[in-house]
């Protein structure tokens, strides 16, 4: 009896922990892309530090640092601030977080990011 629910469970926790570690990867360059960033390094060094992954893996987690970027912008009321800006002030405001958003994000160099920034909230952002 004993012998067979040890069967049992090494049956079941082999395949469960193949199945975790294949999304740990992701989560792993994720969360170290965002280390680098908060550390201050550039994009172009973090990129760097990611040289050993593929091309298509790298632009992913590219793709997904955009969404969190995006995403922290709609979460602290970007659109809000927007429609109720009173003057020039306003504008140099909201540009900062912008920006300041970018940076922790260590995407400070990614042109497709400003264009969803842009096409999302309707803020054009000429200087980086």
């Amino acid at each position: 009896m004993i012998r067979y629910l040890l069967v049992t469970l090494f049956l079941i926790i082999i395949p469960l922990s193949t199945t975790f570690s294949q999304g740990d990867d992701q989560y792993n360059m994720y969360t170290d892309w965002l280390k680098l960033s908060l550390t201050g390094k550039s994009q172009e060094e973090i990129e760097f530090s990611f040289r050993g992954v593929s091309q298509e893996t790298l632009e992913k987690l590219k793709t997904r640092m955009r969404n969190h970027v995006i995403e922290n912008l709609k979460r602290m009321g970007l659109q809000k601030l927007i429609l109720r800006r009173r003057d020039v002030d306003d504008l140099h405001a909201i540009r900062e977080k912008i920006l300041t958003e970018i940076r922790f994000s260590g995407m400070q160099s990614d042109k497709e990011l400003v264009m969803e920034i842009k096409e999302e909230f309707g803020v054009k952002l000429n200087t980086l």
